[in-house]
């Protein structure tokens, strides 16, 4: 009864959470964080900790979920596959706060925890998943950092995934793909990664993709120096963002967006950027906050 419980609650909290569905996930794993098995309250507590850390409401308290749901999770002795996906949530609180080493760090604990041909055969499709989006956000942070192997990752994790079908990775996989080319200035690339994962984040039903690869084909427009276009879809991106409470996101289109509107609308921009930062303690966001406060008093 424990183990389909367990399943029942990982499939519908993570449908939810795909859905940006925050508070329902909350109410859900409330429900079952004193369940009488461990496994149950440790998978409660995970799910009740992811939610918190994607929608960024309070990431001390996130953490603080997610380790309570790891102690739970080996009271219980479940096997590596499933205590690695705690690994990747702590990895995500890192790198928002700005601790990309230690974010780094947590996505290659959970490729070694996680690797399916260590994992058994009940377990292989959840170790498979967290594998694949290991080497997603390995990727995309290493490229944040300048690490050159940010590319071998993603193109082992798309390789991955199409050779396994999960089409449910596919928006997260493209849209980092495509960051990486915009940074190489492959604009081609970065526009036909970003097409495509926009088109399976809307067939999917991924509201935070579909704010943040909008977003990102602002970035492209930019760099392609069309303003007037990349100013239309930052400006699309951010409602989006601000109607699912993906709190990360929507701080940083406002950043991306306000040093290209007229200096009164990027206060106001900034100044709800920095309510958000601080309450969210987003610390890898603050250079960039101030540098775009101080261009903004000169003018």
């Amino acid at each position: 009864q424990a183990t389909m419980l367990r399943a029942v609650l990982r499939g519908l909290g993570g449908s939810l959470i795909l859905q940006a569905r925050y508070q329902d996930v909350k109410e859900l794993a409330q429900s079952y964080a004193t369940h009488a098995d461990a496994s149950v309250r440790g998978t409660a507590q995970f799910m009740w900790g992811a939610s918190l850390t994607l929608e960024g409401v309070n990431l001390d308290e996130a953490a603080r979920h997610l380790a309570t749901s790891r102690d739970e999770l080996k009271t219980a002795g479940l096997p590596d596959a499933q205590t690695a996906q705690v690994d990747f949530e702590l990895g995500n609180i890192a790198a928002q706060q700005g601790r990309l080493p230690e974010a780094v760090a947590h996505y290659e604990r959970v490729m070694a925890l996680s690797n399916p041909a260590k994992s058994s055969e009940k377990d292989i499709d959840e170790a498979l998943r967290s594998y694949i989006l290991a080497h997603n956000n390995l990727a995309y942070h290493l490229h944040l950092m300048g690490d050159p192997r940010a590319e071998s990752y993603i193109k082992k994790a798309l390789t991955l995934a199409q050779e396994k079908g999960l089409l449910s990775v596919f928006a997260y996989l493209l849209s980092t793909q495509g960051e990486i080319a915009l940074a190489q200035e492959d604009f081609a690339t970065a526009e036909n990664a970003f097409n495509r994962a926009l088109a399976h984040a809307q067939r999917l039903n991924q509201p935070e993709r579909v704010a943040g690869l909008t977003a990102n084909l602002g970035l492209l427009a930019l760099a392609r120096m069309q303003p007037d276009l990349a100013i239309h879809r930052l400006s699309t991106a951010l409602p989006q963002a601000d109607a699912i409470s993906s709190r990360f996101l929507a701080a940083q289109i406002r950043l991306w967006l306000a040093p290209l509107v007229p200096a009164a609308h990027a206060r106001t921009l900034l100044h709800e950027a920095r309510t958000i930062i601080t309450a969210g303690r987003y610390h890898r966001l603050l250079s960039q906050l101030e540098r775009l406060e101080a261009s903004v008093a000169t003018k």
